[in-house]
């Protein structure tokens, strides 16, 4: 089947949510990708019958042999159709005629990850070792948000993938403040990681009760993410991130007692939990899963790899070399600093078409816009520039000093000059690790991270935060499949090993150059070059 863009409307009770999915997905499936639940007593094959919906607008699939043994004639007549069978073949409105709920944990759809794990896996040619447990688990310890994904090991098969919010955000919203609280208490750090550890507890309680399995038969754990995260999740070696002399040495952050995390997660009691130890500094294990996931190292293409966040990672292939480095850009591309930011979570505004028409935008979940996430800052300054009100210099040309999308949400030329700031840090290290390489022309261009997912290429090129490229290629899960390869294959080690040693490390605060780049890419201009 062709997949195309359509809207769900889902009626709870007063509100209806729009619900952006692509066709070729079950209802459930696609509820199943934000925070509301169906309630439901079987894995989606329809024999248990409680996940009814009824049908009020749009065409979906004819009834299933579940659907017409398991409900009545008159039932189906009247629209009622199990969320698990039917599949939407376009614009649909549907309303939930048994129990919904809310969760903070949320699936991730199966349309959400770039390639397939397994595919990329058989391009390595490691088939894997036998495993020694039934299930395992990969984790994605983001700032902002976790990703966790089940792997049936024997059967080299995904099961299911959650994603949820790192509550540590209590402590600050950016990797420094939460170091900062860190060194100034050590309970702090027990929190924070207890935090982590929680969540990733409900994840495993909801993965069990949902897909009905054991979790005790969890016996692997692999995990990556950005240095920061790691060294609070293990309590070690936290305070040397606030020391610039360490930012080009490897940051130990290894467990001390598995067994206890074991007991904890309520997993098997001799699981191995693994930590994919980071790069140096600022660069995690995370954009190393990133650069194995899209298989950088073994392309023939000149390749720039950006991670978009509080501190975004970038990384060079030149063909020969891995030429890597951060940038401390703030955490504008997740909302915050701007007066209406938040993340990519419900109720954010994520795509802006026009800024003249009403309602011409997207919101993470469908429901009521009440704020921006960064893809939608990056539209609307785009929009304002081709419309002429918005300057190369971030400079408003509107008579009230605002950039609207709606009467309550808006930007100003603070929040412009926050994203400016945000993105010439960003561009800044894309420039240096271009000038260190001597490269020219960039053939591939790959975005990871949560930021890319609703990102305009267009848009982003337009106000300079993104190189031109013959190719542009969106990772959204790229961190969390390419822990899964490491979790599927321990000979992949050997590998990653190679590029860790082969890996050339760029400090940008030792780049001569830098205040020149950096204020040259403070103009929202397409990057030079």
């Amino acid at each position: 089947m062709t997949q195309n863009k359509a809207v769900l409307s889902l009626k709870v009770e007063d509100e209806t949510y729009k619900i952006k999915f692509r066709t070729g997905q079950t209802i459930r499936q696609i509820i199943d990708a934000t925070r509301f639940r169906i309630y439901t007593g079987c894995r989606g094959n329809g024999a248990c019958g409680q996940c009814q919906v009824r049908i009020l607008n749009g065409e979906v699939n004819a009834p299933t042999i579940s659907e017409t043994t398991g409900l009545l004639k008159q039932q189906l007549n009247s629209g009622i159709r199990l969320a698990c069978q039917a599949i939407p073949l376009g614009d649909v409105v549907i309303e939930c005629t048994h129990r919904i709920c809310e969760t903070e944990i949320r699936y991730i759809a199966e349309a959400d990850y770039s390639k397939e794990t397994v595919e990329i896996l058989n391009s390595f040619n490691w088939a894997g070792q036998e495993p020694v447990s039934k299930y395992g688990l990969a984790v994605d310890l983001g700032t902002s948000n976790i990703r966790v994904s089940l792997w049936d090991l024997g059967k080299r098969k995904r099961i299911t993938g959650r994603i949820g919010s790192n509550k540590q955000g209590e402590f600050g919203s950016d990797i420094l403040r939460r170091i900062r609280a860190a060194c100034e208490d050590e309970k702090n750090v027990q929190v924070m990681s207890r935090l982590v550890r929680e969540f990733l507890g409900e994840v495993i309680e909801d993965i069990e009760k949902k897909e009905f399995i054991n979790k005790k038969e969890i016996g692997k754990v692999t995990v990556v993410g950005n240095t920061a995260m790691l060294t609070l999740l293990t309590g070690q070696n936290y305070q040397l991130m606030l020391n610039p002399e360490n930012w080009e040495k490897e940051i130990a952050c290894e467990f001390v007692d598995q067994a206890l995390w074991s007991a904890e997660l309520g997993i098997a009691n001799e699981a191995e939990i693994e930590v994919i130890q980071p790069l140096y500094g600022f660069v995690g294990s995370d954009l190393l899963a990133s650069v194995l996931m899209a298989q950088m190292v073994t392309d023939d293409r000149i390749s720039l790899l950006v991670d978009f966040g509080t501190n975004s990672e970038i990384a060079l292939w030149d063909k020969k070399c891995l030429w890597v480095t951060s940038a401390s850009g703030g955490p504008a591309f997740e909302g915050y600093g701007i007066r209406f930011g938040m993340p990519a979570s419900p109720g954010a505004v994520c795509q802006v078409d026009s800024l003249d028409q009403q309602e011409a935008f997207q919101v993470v979940d469908g429901r009521t816009a009440v704020g921006l996430c960064g893809s939608a800052v990056v539209d609307m300054i785009a929009l304002g520039l081709e419309a002429g009100v918005v300057s190369e210099k971030g400079k408003l040309n509107v008579s009230d000093g605002r950039l609207s999308m709606t009467d309550d949400i808006f930007l100003d030329e603070r929040d412009i000059d926050v994203f400016q700031r945000a993105k010439s840090a960003v561009g800044s290290g894309i420039s240096c690790l271009l000038d260190q390489a001597h490269v020219k022309e960039i053939e591939r261009l790959i975005i990871a991270g949560s930021f890319g997912r609703y990102l305009n290429e267009e848009h982003a090129r337009a106000v300079g935060l993104i190189p031109g490229a013959k190719k542009v290629e969106i990772y959204g899960n790229a961190a969390l499949q390419g822990c899964e390869l490491m979790l599927l294959s321990p000979q992949l080690k050997d590998f990653v090993n190679k590029i860790r040693n082969g890996i050339k490390i760029i400090n940008l605060s030792n780049y001569s150059e830098f205040d020149e780049v950096f204020i040259n890419n403070l103009f929202l201009k397409k990057m030079e070059g």
